[in-house]
């Protein structure tokens, strides 16, 4: 069984990661945009 912050942390990286992806993807269409 996991310490229950082992899950907050793979959650915490989780949706780091995916913001930053979505962020990056946002800033192209941006760039395609201007």
């Amino acid at each position: 069984m996991w310490p229950p912050f082992k899950f907050v942390d793979l959650a915490t990286s989780l949706l780091m990661g995916a913001y930053n992806q979505a962020y990056s993807h946002l800033n192209s269409i941006d760039k395609h945009l201007q």
